[in-house]
């Protein structure tokens, strides 16, 4: 079904009441309960784009004013700049979308609920791994940061837990996830993930930190059967666009958006290129993605192409003597890693 314009317009105005309320009110928490009433009434357009397009902006909304008030740009997002109180919404926001897409789009007959897959960049990587089971640590600073113990209830041993965890997940992507350091999950917690995950991050990440963030979560979620692709020398800003025209009139800005060393369409082609193939091997089943992303070498620099390709612009078919990984081209598999590990004491690798 397609979306009208006019459902898009009125969505749009809609969501605009409500941010303006949120600043007419100064950030009072209880103007925020208008982001749900609103969420909840665009479902009588029985159309999932709405949906979408209004949790987008009220997203961008509460993390771009939540950074201009703590910068004294005279907005607000909250009473007080807070950013613990997105450790509290993001699991909880990305549980309550998902469901509501999985009823609306399941009664229009256009998606199967049980193959779902949740892709998160930094706190949506949070998120993400958080609503894909990885339990909150009850004694954990992330629990402890949001006032009020408000992220208790949702963590080990809490009678809300349910509350952020989606069904039927058969592939989970987590972009330069945030919360290391044994802060949110502990070091269990994230054993309580047992679909197919993906990490993908730059050992580099000075906002988010490498070893202590996504190469740890790759050793701890030994329930699932993951991957860490890294980008060496790569930071945080791996899951972006690139930096708009309007965003390119200071450096400040641009690194926003881009990466110091890796060059956005290059990011993005391999982002896409790794995504896709694990979803669609993981969320639809096609097995013959597998040679894409399972038996390559762990260093992208090791890969071989003995002879010289029939075409400069040749892509390596990962097979026989060619080591260099499968859908590159000669030279472009470069400075990448990618891990891959089974789940403990599994032999079903489509767990």
């Amino acid at each position: 079904m397609r979306c009208p314009s006019g459902a898009l317009t009125l969505t749009f105005v809609q969501t605009a009441f409500v941010v303006l309320h949120i600043q007419l009110a100064h950030g009072m928490i209880e103007f925020h309960f208008g982001v749900f009433v609103t969420l909840a009434l665009l479902l009588v357009y029985e159309n999932w784009r709405v949906i979408i397009f209004s949790a987008l902006l009220f997203a961008v909304h509460h993390v771009m004013f939540d950074r201009l008030q703590a910068a004294g740009f005279g907005v607000y997002c909250l009473s007080h700049p807070d950013f613990a109180v997105i450790l509290l919404r993001r699991p909880l926001d990305i549980a309550f979308v998902t469901r509501s897409l999985q009823a609306s789009l399941a009664a229009e007959g256009l998606v199967d609920p049980a193959r779902t897959a949740l892709i998160g960049y930094s706190m949506g990587g949070y998120g993400a791994l958080t609503s894909a089971g990885a339990v909150l640590d009850p004694e954990g600073l992330t629990v402890k940061a949001v006032p009020a113990r408000l992220l208790l209830p949702y963590a080990r041993g809490g009678d809300r837990r349910d509350q952020v965890l989606v069904t039927g997940l058969k592939a989970v992507v987590a972009i330069s996830p945030c919360c290391g350091r044994g802060v949110a999950w502990g070091q269990d917690g994230l054993k309580g993930i047992q679909a197919p995950l993906m990490l993908i991050a730059g050992d580099r990440d000075v906002t988010v930190g490498y070893a202590d963030a996504a190469r740890a979560f790759f050793d701890q979620a030994a329930n699932s059967n993951r991957y860490l692709l890294t980008y060496r020398g790569g930071g945080h800003h791996l899951g972006l666009n690139a930096a708009p025209d309007s965003m390119r009139g200071t450096l400040w800005h641009m690194n926003y958006f881009e990466d110091m060393v890796w060059r956005k369409e290059r990011v993005l082609g391999i982002n896409l290129h790794m995504i896709t193939a694990f979803l669609d091997r993981y969320v639809l089943g096609d097995e013959s993605r597998a040679s894409y992303i399972d038996g390559l070498v762990e260093d992208s620099n090791a890969g071989l192409w003995p002879t010289e390709p029939q075409r400069y612009d040749a892509i390596s078919p990962g097979t026989g003597a060619i080591s260099v990984w499968k859908g590159f081209q000669r030279g472009y598999a470069v400075d990448l890693e990618l891990l891959h590990r089974l789940p403990a004491n599994a032999s079903d690798p489509a767990r």
